[in-house]
C-alpha cells in the first residue's frame, strides 16, 4: 500500500469519526436525563476528558471516551483519560449516574462546552 493510499484511508477514517462526534454532541446538547447518548467531562490533569454513555439499565452503564467535537479539528489533540474510567466499558451505574451529574451542575454553575 502507497503512502497516499493509506493516508486517503486513514483521512476517510478520521471524517467519519469527526461526524460521529458532530452527531453525538449535537444530539447530547438538549439531554437532560442519564441514558445512552448523555455525554459529560472529567477535569484530568490540565484539560477534561469527555465519555459518553452508550447502553445503560437498572445496574450498570457502559460509557465510551470521546474527543470533544470542537477540538477534533485542532492539530493537537489531549488524549487525557480519567485513571478510573480509562477509555470507558462497562461499570456500576451508580458511579457512572453522580459523575454525570457533577459534570451537568459544573455547566450550569460556569457555562460554557461540557
Amino acid at each position: 500500500m502507497s503512502i497516499e493510499d493509506y493516508l486517503a484511508k486513514t483521512n476517510a477514517a478520521y471524517d467519519r469519526y469527526h461526524d460521529y462526534l458532530r452527531v453525538l454532541f449535537n444530539n447530547a446538547a438538549n439531554m437532560n436525563e442519564f441514558g445512552p447518548g448523555k455525554i459529560f467531562s472529567i477535569v484530568v490533569a490540565d484539560t477534561k476528558a469527555h465519555y459518553v454513555v452508550t447502553e445503560c439499565d437498572d445496574k450498570t452503564a457502559t460509557i465510551e471516551y470521546v474527543w470533544p467535537e470542537d477540538e477534533a479539528d485542532d492539530e493537537y489533540i489531549d488524549l487525557c483519560t480519567d485513571p478510573f474510567l480509562g477509555t470507558g466499558g462497562t461499570f456500576d451505574r451508580d458511579r457512572v449516574e453522580p459523575l454525570c451529574a457533577y459534570s451537568d451542575n459544573l455547566t450550569k454553575i460556569f457555562g460554557g462546552s461540557k
